[in-house]
């Protein structure tokens, strides 16, 4: 999941996520792991979880994309 925040394309998410909260890069970054870990542990196959799809997930839930 970390590496998943590490892609360039993340960053966009994150800024705007940060802009959202008022706070910075690092903080939304963090809120976004939070979230995105709990996304993966309401999924039912915890076996292969799909990070990548996780990850989408969230910032469409939280920022509309």
């Amino acid at each position: 999941m970390v590496h998943e925040l590490n892609w360039p394309m993340r960053r966009q998410h994150l800024r705007a996520l940060a802009a959202r909260h008022l706070e910075n890069e690092q903080q939304a970054r963090l809120r976004a792991a939070y979230g995105i870990l709990t996304l993966a542990a309401c999924q039912d196959d915890r076996t292969n979880t799909d990070w990548a799809a996780r990850a989408d997930t969230y910032f469409e839930l939280h920022l509309g994309q």
